[in-house]
């Protein structure tokens, strides 16, 4: 992206510092309320997904809507961002953004919805007896392909974000 603007006289210039002034705290909170948008959506499409994956059998568990309650959006912020795993991370002091975490309502469920995510599935005690385990399959990605669209979707947004920055700095260089 190019700007390119020519200033003439005092007040002019005054003008284009403000729009700098206000786009150097517009771009910044434009950019996460447009990152947390998508990160709703996603998360929303994600649960909805989930609720999606076919269930075998007459008995049923609950299971696809625990885990698709269990899709959230998580606020990174002012240096108390964390891995996946809960461990701090270094070097973020102050950033902000936003990721979208599976839990489930059991500890010993954590597994789950990686494992629904996936056709290989995971491997569980059936009903809790260690002594016969069972095997559940994803059909379908619901979590992480769902994810990797995201990027596509979040490019436009933050592309029209710097051009209407670029735009209100460009039409305060012409009011003077």
């Amino acid at each position: 992206m190019e700007l390119e603007f020519e200033i003439s006289g005092d007040r002019a210039f005054l003008e284009v510092a403000k729009a700098f002034t206000r786009i150097d705290r517009s771009i910044p909170r434009d950019a996460l309320k447009a990152i947390k948008d998508e990160a709703r959506l996603l998360s929303k499409e994600a649960s909805a997904k989930a609720l999606a994956e076919p269930a075998l059998g007459t008995k049923h568990t609950g299971l696809r809507k625990r885990v698709a309650k269990g899709v959230k959006v998580q606020s990174l912020a002012n240096g108390s961002a964390t891995d996946f795993e809960g461990a701090p991370t270094e070097g973020n002091s102050g950033w902000q953004g936003y990721r979208i975490a599976t839990s489930m309502p059991e500890e010993d469920e954590a597994i789950i919805p990686r494992g629904f995510d996936h056709r290989r599935g995971w491997r569980h005690p059936l009903f809790g007896n260690k002594k016969k385990w069972y095997r559940n399959y994803g059909a379908f990605s619901w979590f992480l392909e769902t994810m990797q669209k995201s990027k596509s979707d979040l490019d436009p947004k933050m592309e029209k974000i710097l051009e209407d920055a670029a735009d209100h700095v460009d039409k305060s260089a012409h009011l003077g």
